[in-house]
């Protein structure tokens, strides 16, 4: 987070000290020869943020405030199951896929729901983004799969679905 704080002739105020409140927390930060200031700060919040900068005024300068707003979106997140080979009644099949962010990136120790013909099992995504979720075949004829995150805090929810058939 970064502004200038100048006079009103444009003048930079070098040394000043700036509040910057962001979601009612003060952080304080100066402004440095050229008038400039900045804040390192790592968003926590998702929606809308409010920040205000701050010049709490002096013997010389009136006091002068600034707000705004940013707003945070949660992150996008894919999941996919891989093809589940057709399989004959009572085999154990294993169903994977994956779980990461839009970007690749994987996402570890989240709750994956694997759903089978409307019965949902839980599995947990290991440090690659990958789950496993080993099943027997019990149901003859095409069998669905859904396998889903519901979504956080902090990362959409994400599904996909497959089919395998089942024979006697």
């Amino acid at each position: 987070i970064s502004g200038t704080f100048t006079r009103s002739t444009g003048v930079p105020l070098k040394n000043a000290t700036i509040i910057i409140t962001i979601n009612g927390v003060n952080y304080r930060t100066k402004t440095d020869e050229n008038g400039n200031y900045a804040l390192n700060y790592t968003v926590t919040k998702v929606g809308v943020n409010n920040i205000t900068a701050t010049f709490a005024g002096n013997s010389v300068y009136n006091s002068v405030n600034m707000s705004k707003t940013f707003t945070v979106n949660k992150k996008d997140t894919i999941v996919t199951l891989d093809d589940i080979p057709n399989t004959e009644i009572s085999n154990t099949i294993t169903l994977t896929g994956t779980f990461t962010r839009s970007t690749g990136v994987p996402l570890k120790n989240a709750t994956i729901i694997v759903t089978i013909n409307d019965v949902n099992y839980t599995t947990k995504t290991d440090a690659d983004g990958v789950y496993a979720l080993n099943y027997m075949a019990n149901n003859v004829g095409t069998n669905n799969v859904t396998a889903t995150f519901n979504g956080n805090s902090v990362y959409n929810n994400a599904t996909v679905s497959k089919t395998f058939t089942v024979t006697n």
